[in-house]
Formats: structure tokens, sequence, C-alpha cells
């Protein structure tokens, strides 16, 4: 199994790399891969976070807020 990278090493090597050091020495500089690197700033471009941007696993819910206003347009329609 494998360990996970501390936030704040994929953050310290963000900065650097922003710093305009390569990614290769910020990565190394941090003790991260430069893949693990990579994926940070792709996540980070995509969903404003370096770990977000997972799929929620398991049964999807039932109940979705948009679905409020079909629920009270059914429910009036029953009563008349």
């Amino acid at each position: 199994m494998f360990e996970k990278v501390p936030r704040k090493s994929k953050q310290q090597a963000l900065v650097l790399n922003a710093q305009g050091v390569t990614e290769e020495a910020a990565a190394k500089a941090c003790g991260i891969s430069e893949r693990t690197l990579r994926r940070a700033k792709a996540k980070h471009r995509k969903f404003g976070d370096i770990e977000g941007g997972g799929e929620k696993r398991g049964r999807p819910t039932m109940w979705i807020p948009a679905f409020k206003d079909v629920t009270v347009v059914f429910l009036v329609t029953i009563d008349t």
C-alpha cells in the first residue's frame, strides 16, 4: 500500500515551482515525486485545491436540491 504525501509537502513544492524552480528540483527539495507535483498542479488549476476533485464513491444520494421545485408542484397537483 502507498503512503499518502503530506499536503504541506505538495504546497511547498508548488510555491517553489511558482518562484521559478524547476519541477524536478522543487519535487526533490520537498521529498515528493515529479509526478505528484504535476498532479497537484493540475488539480489546483482545475479545482482550486491540490487534493480536490475526487469522485464520491457509493450509492448516489436520492435527494437533490433541484427536486425541491418538482416536489412542491407535485404536492400541489395532488391536493387540487
